[in-house]
């Protein structure tokens, strides 16, 4: 009479993981369908927060792709909460995810200024939010690196460091952009810092989900 429980508990499980599979797809078909639609925008040269600013023509598509962004990382969380068992790295991993998650749910209050418009005081939130975010990724890979084999580990450790060098080079062009001045391959960096945390959380709900249909049912 159990099997169904569990059959119920294996399902929901597994779509709470699919859900983590499905935020980096979102996550890149939003930017660059957000950089096409914007006449003049650079994906090469321009800030990825400058598609969601205060004022931008692309900010609603954004806002609307960030909400369920953010929602799909607080029911992966979940996911892995639920499939981590005795393992305490995953069970940190899945607090730190749904924190991500919630950092991002009002994204909306947090937009930076359109480019030429800002500033620190200006901006202030919106780096606060940005710096929160970027711990909690930091922790969410560290935590989780261990889910998978030692390639897996191995790709976290290169992931960790495209977000602090990437994120770090990109942080030296905030001048520029708050004096409205040319960035010139800001976004191809600013990218490899944002896009390296989405597609991570992408392969970490591949692992689990295959960690999870080899593993000895009982």
């Amino acid at each position: 009479m159990k099997l169904p429980v569990d059959s119920h508990r294996g399902r929901g499980e597994r779509a709470l993981l699919v859900c983590g599979l499905l935020t980096a797809p979102l996550w890149i078909a939003t930017d660059l369908i957000s950089a096409l639609r914007w006449e003049g925008y650079s994906l090469l040269d321009q800030a990825v927060s400058e598609l969601s600013a205060f004022g931008a023509p692309t900010r609603s598509l954004q806002i609307a792709s960030g909400l369920v962004y953010a929602l799909l990382l607080i029911a992966f969380a979940a996911g892995v909460w639920w499939s981590a068992g005795p393992r305490r790295n995953l069970r940190m991993a899945a607090c730190t995810i749904a924190g991500w998650g919630l950092v991002n749910l009002p994204g909306a209050l947090f937009s930076m200024q359109l480019r030429g418009k800002g500033g620190f005081a200006v901006d202030a939130a919106h780096l606060i939010q940005t710096a929160i975010v970027v711990v909690l990724i930091l922790l969410t890979i560290a935590f989780a690196s261990r889910a998978g084999g030692p390639w897996f580990r191995r790709y976290s450790i290169a992931t960790i460091l495209a977000v602090l060098v990437c994120g770090a080079w990109a942080s030296t062009f905030s001048p520029a952009v708050a004096a409205g001045q040319p960035t010139p391959w800001l976004g191809l960096i600013e990218r490899g810092s944002v896009y390296a945390p989405v597609v991570w959380v992408s392969a970490c709900a591949v692992v689990l989900l295959r960690t999870r249909s080899t593993a000895p049912r009982a």
